[in-house]
């Protein structure tokens, strides 16, 4: 099971959405897709859309956002 313990940015950031890009050109990118209902937890399990297991746990000063 893959644990997410912070959250590195945000695809709209140029040099994260470089990033992606080459990942995803190398498809080493899998998503997490979540209810709205979810977002305002920081606590959670989920599986992501290629089915792998993820545990999320975020601190207190961040929040799950698109």
């Amino acid at each position: 099971m893959l644990r997410i313990e912070k959250i590195i940015g945000t695809s709209s950031d140029g040099e994260v959405h470089q990033q992606l890009h080459r990942l995803e050109h190398a498809h080493a990118v899998d998503y997490l897709v979540l209810p709205r209902k979810d977002l305002a937890r920081r606590r959670f399990r989920a599986s992501t859309e290629n089915g792998r297991e993820v545990a999320v746990s975020l601190p207190r000063e961040e929040t799950v956002f698109d």
